[in-house]
């Protein structure tokens, strides 16, 4: 194999190994968001007719927290004029359909957990408690 080829084709420094759960960019370059940009935008989708997708991002956390698995690969779409992510969990018997934001990085947030690159993600409990205790 040439010297460039074998370059190109050897394993990369990214590596796919299940990593530690860093959600905050505060805490680690890996983040997704920062904790002032993730409340922010909590905060604001409480207000109004898309209070419900408070309870979503809950449920996706708790879900994934509990090491559930995804149906299928999260979806983007445009809802009422905003992107959202439509992810689906198996529950039991059951599916659940969850609409969440397209914001704070949260597709790549997904995709990382459903292709195992995230493990031991927190409650969303936790995750509130974490940012309170800094």
């Amino acid at each position: 194999m040439s010297k460039i080829l074998d370059e190109l084709l050897s394993s990369s420094e990214v590596s796919n190994e299940p990593r530690g759960f860093v959600f905050f960019t505060e805490d680690g370059v890996e983040g997704y968001t920062s904790r002032d940009k993730f409340l922010t935008s909590l905060r604001n989708q409480k207000k109004g007719a898309k209070s419900f997708r408070i309870t979503h991002i809950k449920t996706l956390f708790d879900n994934m927290a509990a090491n559930r698995k995804l149906l299928s690969e999260p979806t983007l779409s445009k809802e009422d004029g905003e992107n959202v992510i439509w992810v689906r969990f198996v529950y039991g018997n059951t599916r659940q359909n969850l609409q969440i934001l397209h914001d704070c990085n949260m597709l790549q947030f997904i995709k990382d957990y459903a292709t195992g690159k995230i493990k031991n993600v927190p409650t969303f409990e936790e995750l509130i408690n974490s940012i309170s205790q800094e």
